[in-house]
Parts: C-alpha cells; sequence; structure tokens
C-alpha cells in the first residue's frame, strides 16, 4: 500500500509539474533532456563570464575562511593575486589572502612553524542528480596541507607530494555520490594551504564537479503554466507575481539597476531586482528549464546582506510548486552568508537567501538560479 500510495504522489507531483505523459514536452516528450553539468573550480577565474580575473581583484567563488593575521575577518573573498610560480594551470591564477600575496610573519610561531590559511568554495548539487564527481589539481606557496569535501578528508599533507608551487601538485579524483550533498545541503570544498617561509603565500587550482542532472524542460512549456511568484523577505514577506509570458521574466535588464531598471524592489530605493528563465547557469534563455532571480545591493556590514528569496513558485491550473533545487549562484562581499543559499528551498516563508552586496564588485550581480522538481525521463 505504501508503495501504491506513493507512485501516486510522485505522478501527482508531475502532472502539477506538467512534465507527466499528458504534459507538453513531459514524459518522453522531446523537450524533456537530461544534460551533463560541468562547474568550473579555477581559482582567479569568473565562471559566469568565462574569462581570467584580473590581478588585484576579487575571486567570484573562493573564499578565505582560516587568516591568522590579526585583525582579519573571515569569511571574505579571496584576492586574486599577480603570483607567478613554475606550477601553473590555464584558465586559472594564485589567490591569496590579499592582492599582493604577502604572507603573515607570526612573530610568536617563527619558522620553520608552519602558518595554515583555509580557502573555500560552496557549490549546489540538485535534487535529482547523479553521477557527481569532483577532479582537482592543486598546488600552493608552500604546500597543500589538507582538502576536505564535506568533513570527508581527500588528502592530507606528504612530504613525497607537497603541492609546492615550484615542483608539483595534487591531483583528487572522486565520483562517491556518498561523500557529495544534493538537493537543501551544500556542499562545502575546503583547501588548507601551508605557509612555512613567511614571504608570500598563494593556492592555484585548476577543478570540475560534474554530474549528470534529471530530465528538463523549458518552463514555458509546462502544462497549464500561468505565472510565478517570487517571496521576498527584507522585512515582512512580500509576494511578488508575474505572468508566465512577462517582459519581466522573458528578458534580462541590461546596464545598472536601479529605480527606473528593476523588476521590483527588496529594502526601498536601495535593493533592486531582475528576475528571468535561464540556463542552470544563470545564462538568460527565455526557453530555460531554469529560473534566475539576480539583485544589486550596495549595503555592506553591519548592514546584513541582499538578495533575500525564500520561495519561488510556479503556479499553474492546478496549483503551486516550489523551486526545489539551487543550481547555482554568485554571493559577494562581506555580508553574504554561503549556508543561507539553500534556504530558497527548504520550504520556509521565514528563512531566506543572504548573498551578500555589491559594493566594489565591478558592476557584477548577486545572483541565484532556481530548479523545480525533475520530469519523468
Amino acid at each position: 500500500m505504501w508503495k501504491k500510495w506513493t507512485a501516486i504522489a510522485l505522478l501527482a507531483a508531475l502532472l502539477l509539474a506538467g512534465c507527466g505523459p499528458n504534459g507538453p514536452g513531459g514524459g518522453t516528450g522531446t523537450q524533456c533532456t537530461r544534460a551533463t553539468v560541468q562547474l568550473n573550480l579555477n581559482t582567479g577565474y569568473d565562471q559566469s563570464a568565462g574569462t581570467i580575473i584580473p590581478g588585484g581583484q576579487l575571486d567570484n567563488e573562493w573564499w578565505v575562511t582560516v587568516d591568522p593575521t590579526p585583525g582579519a575577518t573571515v569569511p571574505r573573498q579571496a584576492h586574486v593575486t599577480s603570483l607567478s610560480f613554475p606550477i601553473s594551470f590555464p584558465n586559472a591564477q594564485y589567490i591569496g589572502i590579499n592582492p599582493n600575496g604577502t604572507a603573515y610573519n607570526d612573530p610568536n610561531n617563527p619558522p620553520p612553524n608552519p602558518i595554515i590559511y583555509e580557502y573555500t568554495y560552496y557549490f549546489t548539487l540538485p535534487n535529482g542528480a547523479s553521477s557527481p564527481s569532483l577532479n582537482l589539481k592543486l598546488s600552493a606557496d608552500d604546500a597543500i596541507e589538507e582538502v576536505r569535501l564535506n568533513g570527508n578528508v581527500l588528502h592530507t599533507f606528504s612530504p613525497s607530494n607537497p603541492g609546492n608551487m615550484l615542483q608539483d601538485f595534487v591531483a583528487i579524483s572522486i565520483s562517491n555520490p556518498a561523500l557529495f550533498n544534493f538537493g537543501a545541503q551544500i556542499n562545502i570544498l575546503q583547501v588548507r594551504v601551508r605557509d612555512t617561509y613567511r614571504s608570500s603565500t598563494g593556492l592555484i587550482v585548476e577543478g570540475s564537479v560534474r554530474y549528470t542532472d534529471c530530465c528538463r524542460e523549458p518552463i514555458r512549456t509546462r502544462s497549464g503554466l500561468q505565472s510565478l511568484s517570487f517571496l521576498e523577505k527584507s522585512g515582512a514577506v512580500q509576494t511578488v507575481t508575474f505572468p508566465s509570458g512577462s517582459a519581466q521574466l522573458t528578458t534580462r535588464l541590461t546596464g545598472n539597476l536601479g529605480p527606473a531598471n528593476r523588476d521590483f524592489e527588496g529594502v526601498q530605493s536601495a535593493e533592486f531586482y531582475d528576475v528571468f528563465y535561464s540556463d542552470w547557469d544563470g545564462t538568460p534563455n527565455p526557453n530555460g528549464a531554469f529560473i534566475t532571480v539576480e539583485a544589486t545591493y550596495e549595503r555592506q556590514l553591519p548592514a546584513g546582506g541582499g538578495l533575500n528569496i525564500a520561495k519561488v513558485l510556479l503556479n499553474t491550473t492546478t496549483g503551486s510548486l516550489a523551486a526545489d533545487s539551487v543550481m547555482s549562484f554568485v554571493g559577494l562581499g562581506d555580508n553574504f552568508l554561503p549556508l543561507s543559499v539553500v534556504n530558497a528551498i527548504d520550504g520556509s516563508n521565514s528563512t531566506v537567501t543572504t548573498m551578500g552586496n555589491t559594493s566594489g564588485q565591478g558592476g557584477k550581480r548577486l545572483r541565484i538560479t532556481l530548479g523545480f522538481p525533475c520530469c519523468q525521463p
């Protein structure tokens, strides 16, 4: 009986999503596709733009999470440095705790005792994903101390393979699904760097996460689709709804967001939102299977971070369906809370994303891209 009702519930969810055999493009229809997705984990690389980040600027995705320098605040965005060593990788650069790549020389902990820094990369895998894999090449000034994924140790310092920037790199490859988190649990990749000589310190990574996504179809072809609702909570929860074919959803706004160029506001006259159909990585696509929410917000700490989404709903003639997967995201600034990213899909109206601020980020936007429950393959 349990299996029977489970099957009925699953079919009902698929029909509500417009993905069942009676929905256009659902079931085994031609518009329902299963894609291989690859996240680029390279240091000093702008994944959204597909370009190297110039030296001296902030890395979009790698964060300094341990720094013994007095007065240092963590977490904070790592800096792309101008450090250059024999060990290098295409489309990757050394990142550090500051733009110059200089190290902290602790007078109470003199060489050769090591100082440890930590860099962290956060990523998500959607519900329904399969066959995940992680591949890394890492080198550092002076060595790779430890690598962890979700608390699981993938590498510890080895004198025979230190991952030293002058001589070698550490290679890691894993594909055990049990080591990865899916859905409403974020993945945390931590890299600890050993610094012995105190003149400079940095980390370079060439890496990727690959997985096979579940079956998706364009949002606009879902059966009975009427509108999308965005529950935003800068103060009290506000629900903003746009018809499924509206210009707000089919077009990404160009230029700087502001009072005269936004889809809606969070904090009045300070937080400006743009929402649109997209691919998994936030690339605008009016026939995309995903929805992207972008925002600009200039207020730094002690203010809380911006882009505060509690839920996104797909409204059909038979009911509403909440987004259940974070496909990708961009958080920036000193008030980004990485673990809050999954609050957009946890089912609660009271927990929200806190994606940070865009002050001093060179025109970049905060972003989160969401997916809805999978279609039948």
